[in-house]
């Protein structure tokens, strides 16, 4: 089956008060991270943009997707980059997720063929549609949404033959949404290499 991800980057990012993008990880901007260990799995990668783009350079063979109104939330975002990607099914993943674990990955690629939308849930108690397998067939939902006004990416979920896999959640599965934030994940971050040195990158 063939996959293309997209990393969801088009937020305003007001409450970080800087580029997520560009906030640093072991010496590199995080969306670099992210876009590099997925470059090992996936032969097409979009990201989704805000118009004015974005504070980095990202390398040629990156897609990059302007959003057609400016941060009106992940639902835009989706229905632009399924809209451009290459392949009928989309990995969407938001662009502040600081770390990928392809195990994962692939747990959510093997059952994802059976429904327009795959998830995966933590616990069975919160889906989480920001780290999903997207397929074009939702395009029509998507923009009935839009035009409704609706921005919830769980509406998005009710309206489509949505499957979910229960996993118990990763320490690092968060999005870096404050400073805070992302200084809590740098603290554990280090915590986890001094006890388990290049697990997941």
């Amino acid at each position: 089956m063939k996959v293309s991800v997209a990393l969801l980057a088009g937020g305003q990012s007001s409450r970080m008060g800087r580029s997520k993008a560009s906030l640093e990880v072991e010496g590199e901007p995080l969306l670099y991270r992210n876009i590099r260990l997925l470059q090992t799995r996936f032969d097409e990668i979009l990201v989704s943009v805000p118009r004015q783009g974005l504070p980095i350079p990202l390398p040629e063979e990156i897609r990059l997707i302007p959003d057609p109104v400016d941060f009106q939330g992940p639902l835009i975002g989706i229905e632009a980059t399924l809209s451009a990607s290459l392949n009928p099914k989309c990995l969407i993943i938001a662009a502040d997720i600081p770390m990928q674990d392809l195990g994962l990955i692939d747990s959510l690629l093997a059952v994802a063929g059976r429904a327009e939308i795959t998830v995966v849930s933590f616990g069975g108690q919160r889906d989480e549609p920001l780290f999903g397998v997207y397929d074009r067939l939702v395009l029509l939902s998507l923009q009935s949404l839009r035009e409704s006004g609706e921005r919830r990416v769980l509406q998005l979920l009710a309206l489509c033959r949505a499957e979910r896999i229960v996993l118990n959640k990763p320490w690092w599965f968060m999005n870096l949404n404050t400073s805070e934030d992302y200084r809590q994940f740098i603290e554990r971050l280090e915590q986890w290499r001094e006890k388990q040195p290049s697990q997941t990158t």
